[in-house]
């Protein structure tokens, strides 16, 4: 009779590690929907930024000066904003799952991905700025 308690508390075990490796997993699927939709909003206003900025150059479209600028820079601080309250999501939710438990997990990589998209969209605001780069 001991012997199974014994193997029913390993089995229960075992379930609680998957269950927490399940959400953490479903945690970083949420993250990295965060991530695509910032990265697609930071390129977005780049390439829009770019685009009526030539064409203002031209003189094939009237607009004022500052008005490509102004919306691309809106929409990177928009994907940034966004992409900062996934990450902000993700680490309270982790903190809440993991607790003391943090130091056996290793840092996902798309939380790196994540911290590495926001730098990028930093790059394009001091780029549109102060025209940092070739771009």
């Amino acid at each position: 009779m001991c012997e199974i308690q014994i193997n029913s508390s390993r089995i229960n075990g075992k379930r609680t590690d998957w269950a927490l490796k399940t959400t953490l997993m479903t945690l970083e699927k949420s993250l990295m929907a965060w991530l695509r939709l910032s990265a697609s909003l930071i390129v977005f206003a780049f390439t829009v930024f770019k685009f009526f900025e030539a064409m203002r150059a031209k003189g094939t479209i009237l607009m004022k000066p500052e008005a490509p600028r102004n919306l691309g820079v809106f929409l990177i601080f928009f994907g940034m904003l966004l992409l900062g309250i996934g990450i902000y999501e993700y680490k309270s939710a982790e903190k809440l799952l993991l607790g003391g438990l943090k130091k056996l997990f290793p840092v996902p990589l798309t939380l790196w991905a994540a911290y590495v998209v926001f730098l990028v969209g930093l790059f394009m605001l001091l780029n549109m700025f102060f025209g940092l780069g070739e771009f």
